[in-house]
C-alpha cells in the first residue's frame, strides 16, 4: 500500500491517491483521498474500499498497522516490497496524464477508468490479467475507454465528384449518412488503386 501525492487539489478535496496492490494477483485499487487524512480516516477508507471487497489481508507492507494486520515496512529497492507498487504508481501516473489531459479538476473522476484498465491488462510477471487471476476471467470491456479524435478514423474510399475552390472537394458519400458531402482537403486522404500482380507459369506442351 502506498500513496501518490501531487495531483491538484479539487473541489471534492482530493489531492492524493491511495494505491493498494495485491502481491499475488497484482490487482490494484486506486482510491482518491486527502494528504490530511489521519490514521483513523485511512483505516476507515481501507476497510470500505478494500476489506469489503477482498477480506482482511495477512500483512500490509508500508504505513502503520491497520485493522490488526501484521506490518511489514518497505525495504528500499527490494523487488517485492518497493518495486511492485512503484511500477504500478508509475503506470498510474502516466495513464492519468493521458486520460486527464488539461482537465486537472476531474482527475479523481477518471480513477475508476484507470483502475479498470490496469486490472484488465495482461501483467508481464503472471502473463494474465489481475481479473483473470482473481475472478477466472477478464470482464467485457467498453469499446473505447478514451474518446478518440475523429480525425484518427477513416472510411472509404469514395469517388471525388468535383472540386470547390482551392481546399474543398465534393465526395460521393451514401445519402443515408445525412451529412454534407463537401470536405476540406485536410480531412481527405488520397487513395490509390490497389496494385494487381499476375503470376505467369511457363507451360511446355510436348507432342
Amino acid at each position: 500500500m502506498d500513496f501518490i501525492l501531487g495531483p491538484s487539489r479539487i473541489a471534492r478535496r482530493h489531492d492524493s491517491i491511495m494505491v493498494v496492490v495485491d502481491r499475488f494477483s497484482k490487482m490494484a485499487h486506486f482510491v482518491p483521498c486527502s494528504k490530511t487524512f489521519d490514521t483513523s480516516k485511512v483505516t476507515s477508507l481501507y476497510f470500505r474500499e478494500i476489506v469489503c471487497l477482498h477480506g482482511l489481508p495477512r500483512s500490509i507492507r508500508t504505513l502503520s498497522s491497520l485493522l490488526g494486520t501484521k506490518l511489514k515496512f518497505s525495504t528500499a529497492y527490494h523487488p517485492q516490497t518497493d518495486g511492485q507498487t512503484e511500477v504500478v504508481n508509475h503506470s498510474l501516473e502516466n495513464l492519468l496524464r493521458s486520460l486527464v489531459g488539461e482537465s486537472l479538476t476531474t482527475w479523481d473522476l477518471i480513477i475508476p477508468c484507470a483502475e479498470f484498465a490496469c486490472n484488465s491488462s495482461t501483467n508481464y510477471t503472471t502473463s494474465m490479467s489481475p481479473f483473470e487471476i482473481t475472478h477466472g476471467l477478464t470482464p467485457r470491456k467498453p469499446l473505447d475507454l478514451v474518446p478518440l479524435d475523429p480525425h484518427t478514423h477513416s472510411t472509404g474510399p469514395f469517388r471525388v465528384l468535383s472540386r470547390i475552390g482551392e481546399n474543398a472537394y465534393v465526395v460521393n458519400i451514401p445519402p443515408s449518412w445525412e451529412i454534407s458531402s463537401t470536405f476540406n482537403m485536410v480531412d481527405l486522404v488520397s487513395q490509390q488503386a490497389p496494385l494487381i500482380s499476375f503470376h505467369y507459369h511457363e507451360l511446355i506442351i510436348s507432342k
